[in-house]
């Protein structure tokens, strides 16, 4: 129809957008310093839709490794700090997301998890005879274990202490966390992942906004 435009879906209420498009995510709510994707955590399933377009013109679910996507999710029932898990579109394999803003009427904005990180923190040494300078695992405090989290590489790499002839150089890496943490994260604390053979980061630089943790941090020597 001649002068006719039509609205981005996110002009639409939330709510309704999800309930038309989107599939069910189970949505976990943290209590703990301890792990998120657990049933005591679990608060309920809903319809989601996320995309990948700002302006919530997307046809399509968000399907790609970028860190923020935009999701149609019931305002009422959902939390900034809030997990939601489960496959965005029909036949896809789940996805982990954590609502980083909720500044209605804006889109809401979630950061896609492609890692779950265990964090520590070193703990202080007594001089003796045995006095050790580094950091020895077994002596490091939890602080969160099983956060799901994004973690992406920052492009940049730095050469390890000794800088042996045969050594790599050491990449650095930024970490997305939700609002939700409850510890206070600090420079030094120490980071692992779940890969198969897990990475072991230290935390370099912290800042806390109001979209959560962004973290930088630096593969630690094997």
């Amino acid at each position: 129809m001649t002068g006719t435009t039509i609205a981005p879906v996110f002009q639409i209420a939330p709510r309704t957008v999800a309930a038309v498009l989107g599939l069910p995510m189970a949505q976990y709510r943290p209590s703990s310093a301890g792990a998120v994707i657990a049933g005591g955590n679990l608060l309920r399933t809903l319809p989601v839709w996320i995309t990948g377009d700002k302006k919530g013109m997307g046809t399509t679910p968000f399907d790609y490794e970028q860190p923020v996507a935009y999701a149609s999710v019931d305002p009422a029932l959902t939390s900034i700090g809030d997990y939601l898990v489960g496959a965005i579109w029909p036949g896809g394999t789940s996805q982990t997301f954590f609502i980083s803003s909720m500044d209605l009427p804006a889109p809401i904005q979630v950061v896609n998890c492609n890692r779950v990180l265990t964090f520590s923190r070193p703990s202080g040494q007594n001089p003796g005879p045995s006095y050790y300078g580094g950091d020895i695992a077994a002596t490091e405090t939890p602080l969160l274990t099983a956060w799901p989290a994004a973690v992406a590489a920052k492009g940049k790499r730095q050469s390890g202490e000794v800088r042996l002839p045969g050594d790599m150089d050491l990449p650095w890496y930024e970490i997305l966390l939700p609002p939700s943490v409850p510890v206070q994260l600090l420079s030094m604390d120490v980071v692992m992942d779940d890969q198969a053979i897990p990475v072991r980061y230290v935390v370099s630089e912290t800042e806390q906004t109001t979209l959560g943790w962004r973290l930088s941090a630096r593969a630690a020597v094997p």
